[in-house]
């Protein structure tokens, strides 16, 4: 049986470690593609220049903490076993 929480969360995974590599250790300089995109739409939305710095490393982050948790999230939820009833040690429906 395919499970989709899994395989759902491996994406967001697989998706915010390249992000990550691309972003922090990649010799060319740049932005993987979902900080690209999250710091250009931050940067043309943005009148106050002073402000782009401190926001651009925070939401950038945040959207990495936010694919991870969410990926290791999806991924453990996908076990059948990830929720039990207690008191009969059953798998909830």
């Amino acid at each position: 049986m395919i499970d989709f929480y899994a395989i759902g969360g491996i994406i967001l995974l697989i998706t915010g470690l390249i992000d990550f590599i691309c972003t922090t250790l990649w010799a060319e300089g740049g932005a993987g593609s979902v900080t690209g995109h999250l710091s250009k739409g931050i940067w043309k939305s943005m009148y106050i220049l002073s402000l782009v710095g401190p926001l651009l490393l925070a939401s950038t982050v945040s959207i990495w903490v936010c694919l991870f948790w969410g990926g290791w999230t999806l991924f453990f939820a996908g076990d059948l076993s990830a929720m039990t009833n207690t008191q009969v040690k059953t798998p909830a429906p």
